[in-house]
């Protein structure tokens, strides 16, 4: 089906204004509230708009519902920051790069600041990020990584978790992989050292600010949809052989920890079940040296197979938000296939021709759709559109066809909407409106774009500007 622009949709016409630190107004365009839909039936969206230009990295937190409302004043930092700002044992590597302080021209250093890994809320309070310093002066790196907390209501950024980028001058570490438990109350992470070899999953609880250890050499966790467990997958070594595991914690609560171990030399993903007595695993098992799903069920502790993976390293496994069904991409993106946890039973949907399905697949939240983005065969790095599931037939019953679509998309509430960003670039900060947010009504076939005008000040005049984390 052919795709349709219509900036002028009534139905769905939404704008936004960003308000900047020294801005007294916001300049709104093109905008009729008596056109307006009723408040209920408008998607609600929460997103973050960000600037950069040389002096500095602005943010702020916006909520759009048919009218635009910043819930935050803007928060500034630097972009540049003297070298003086990095911990005792950075500037004691740093001094040594080449032999001695002077030679490394420290005074007159830029030291980079680097924002990743923005994460908001469940209740959309808190926003948590990677906040990064780093120096190259040479092939050497020196710098640190902090976690920071921005409290929208109180207006305050909080440091929750300091990390140096040496443990010692020859051995590095990191912090990763940041993301928010589904009560808001802790923050998981990845801890990792190259060098020694390790990666420790731990979590902030965001009220005492302390820091709770889980477990070690781990590389990939998932919070639970409703509660505080988590689950985890990492390896161990039995005598020379290394096993892949699945584990289920609670920050703090060590004995609440279960352990399943199937035989498994990789797994590729988890997924919960909506209830959270189970979760599905794919993995790869040692003894057939092929690929399965497997579902560990927390009551009995037990693993079952449901189904072979066929030769294919598959891709990701998704449980339907209301109905003991999974959604898996397999066989080299070629199939997504519906399986029925309790019939066995499943339903295989081929990729359109000359296409794949991609990693990123996601029920509608009435589990009637499946979404899931699609790359050509030639080229899987840049996605062209997303495909639309019926959950029933089992067929592809829409097409939102556009090269180089990103993959930040989520459903929106109702699951009437896709919400994405309509391009994966920049835009320039310019006193013009600008698409940053596309809403796509998969049964109109209508993309709305979400309109925003900058309200620029000097201050961050010739800057970058960008769409950031989108949450319903």
């Amino acid at each position: 089906m052919e795709t349709k622009f219509t900036p002028g949709l009534v139905a769905k016409r939404l704008m936004v204004c960003l308000f900047l630190a020294c801005s007294s107004s916001c300049q709104q365009i093109g905008y009729n509230h008596s056109e307006q839909r009723e408040a209920e039936t408008e998607p609600e969206i929460y997103y973050l708009v960000r600037a950069k230009n040389e002096i500095g990295v602005w943010m702020s937190l916006m909520r759009d519902n048919g009218g635009s409302v910043p819930l935050s004043p803007v928060y500034l930092s630097p972009v540049w920051y003297p070298p003086s700002a990095l911990p005792p044992l950075e500037q004691a590597i740093l001094s040594r790069c080449t032999g001695d302080q002077e030679s490394c021209n420290l005074p007159d250093a830029k030291v980079e600041h680097i924002l990743d890994n923005l994460t908001l809320s469940p209740d959309h309070k808190f926003l948590a990020w990677r906040d990064s310093l780093v120096y190259c002066p040479n092939a050497n790196c020196v710098g640190m990584s902090q976690i920071l907390l921005w409290d929208t209501e109180r207006k305050e950024v909080r440091t929750l978790l300091v990390v140096p980028r040496h443990i010692s001058p020859l051995i590095s570490q990191n912090i990763s992989d940041i993301a928010w438990s589904s009560n808001g109350v802790f923050i998981a992470y990845l801890h990792s050292s190259h060098e020694l070899g390790w990666s420790r999953l731990r979590a902030i609880d965001i009220r005492s600010e302390s820091t709770l250890h889980i477990d070690d050499n781990i590389y990939k966790f998932e919070w639970a949809p409703r509660s505080t467990r988590i689950a985890y997958i990492g390896w161990e070594y039995v005598d020379t052989e290394r096993y892949a595991f699945l584990r289920i914690a609670k920050p703090g609560n060590q004995n609440a920890t279960v352990s399943f171990n199937n035989d498994w030399d990789d797994i590729r993903s988890t997924s919960w079940s909506s209830d959270e007595k189970r979760v599905a695993v794919v993995a790869r098992t040692k003894a057939l040296n092929g690929w399965g799903l497997f579902i560990a069920n927390l009551e009995n502790k037990t693993i079952t197979k449901i189904t072979n993976l066929v030769d294919a390293q598959p891709q990701i496994a998704r449980w339907s938000p209301l109905e003991p069904r999974i959604a898996v991409v397999s066989n080299l993106g070629k199939v997504v296939s519906i399986l029925d946890v309790d019939s066995n039973m499943s339903t295989d949907i081929p990729a359109p021709a000359t296409y794949i399905f991609g990693e990123n697949i996601s029920w509608s939240p009435n589990g009637q759709l499946i979404a899931v983005n699609t790359y050509p065969t030639q080229d899987q790095m840049i996605s062209n559109g997303i495909a639309f599931i019926n959950t029933k037939t089992g067929s592809i019953m829409d097409w939102l066809n556009v090269d180089g679509i990103s993959e930040n998309w989520i459903w929106s509430t109702s699951g009437d909407d896709i919400i994405f960003n309509l391009e994966n670039k920049n835009t320039g900060c310019l006193n013009s409106p600008a698409h940053g947010i596309g809403l796509y009504d998969w049964q109109t076939g209508v993309i709305e774009p979400v309109v925003f005008h900058p309200h620029i000040t000097d201050a961050i005049a010739n800057c970058e500007m960008i769409i950031g984390e989108i949450a319903p």
